[in-house]
């Protein structure tokens, strides 16, 4: 009986076992890739968060006010009053005024100082009711404190962005010193007077962040006091919009108008002043 070697019986079976491996092996499958998650849904959403705009210590605004002054004067005890438009039909028109307001932030308290001066000299001595010399300047300080506060904020997939107004709300309250200096001079004679009247005040102002290149503000406030024979009353208003080409500083036009009674036995003024402003603004 014929026998088998060993060494053919196992090349036959390694030949075998290499057929059947490759006959079952398969092309391996490549992987599905997890489908991409949806975009978070856009939502829109509202805060208290302060809007960076806003966000400053210092601000400075110097501008010139073209202020036209109205109404009556009185010069000298027992003088006879007069209106501005009198004197020779120029003492009512405009005439420029420097004007400079600070304020100081800390948290949700301001502090703010503003002040102007305006001086003019209108008429002719020799003719109608003479020449009329007239200076006045007006300082005054006060302390505001943020009553209410507002900013709209949008979330667009997580990111936050400025979409909105920030509005704030500041009541203050201080101290107005204003002083008159008035001098005529005509064919009859010549008078001059001046007097310091002080008076507390109060007031409320609106600042309206509209975006990172627009700002708006307006306050007004009123004040008055009766003592040892001095009465000063008054009610000043203002306006302001600002276009800011730079985070820091911004250029700014408005209008500013004062109303006052202002009356002693030397002087009195009853009448107003107002007209355009037309300034910058620098905030650190």
């Amino acid at each position: 009986m014929p026998t088998i070697r060993p060494v053919v019986l196992v090349c036959a079976l390694l030949g075998s076992g290499v057929a059947c491996a490759q006959q079952q092996a398969a092309p391996p499958v490549p992987p599905v890739p997890p489908a991409p998650p949806a975009p978070p849904a856009t939502t829109e959403l509202t805060d208290d968060a302060l809007w960076a705009p806003g966000r400053w210590t210092l601000q400075l605004e110097p501008s010139v006010w073209w202020a036209a002054m109205g109404g009556d004067i009185r010069v000298g005890n027992g003088g006879t009053k007069l209106e501005f438009k009198d004197f020779d039909g120029d003492a009512d028109d405009p005439n420029a005024a420097f004007s400079l307001r600070a304020m100081y932030r800390k948290d949700k308290w301001t502090v703010m100082v503003d002040g102007f001066s305006l001086s003019f000299d209108e008429g002719d001595p020799g003719a109608g009711n003479g020449a009329l010399d007239f200076s006045l300047w007006s300082v005054d300080a006060s302390v505001g404190y943020t009553a209410w506060e507002r900013s709209r904020r949008r979330y667009d997939q997580g990111v936050g962005t400025d979409t909105g107004a920030a509005v704030r709300v500041i009541p203050y309250a201080g101290l107005r010193m204003i002083r008159p200096d008035l001098k005529t001079d005509s064919a009859g004679g010549s008078a001059s007077e001046s007097e310091l009247f002080l008076h507390p005040m109060v007031g409320v102002r609106l600042e309206i962040e509209v975006s990172d290149r627009f700002s708006f503000d307006t306050g007004f406030d009123a004040g008055g006091l009766d003592l040892l024979g001095e009465d000063a009353i008054t009610m000043d208003w203002t306006v302001g919009l600002r276009f800011h080409p730079v985070e820091r500083v911004a250029i700014q036009i408005g209008f500013r108008q004062m109303f006052m009674n202002l009356e002693s036995d030397d002087l009195e003024i009853d009448g107003s002043l107002g007209g355009l402003m037309l300034g910058v603004m620098i905030r650190f």
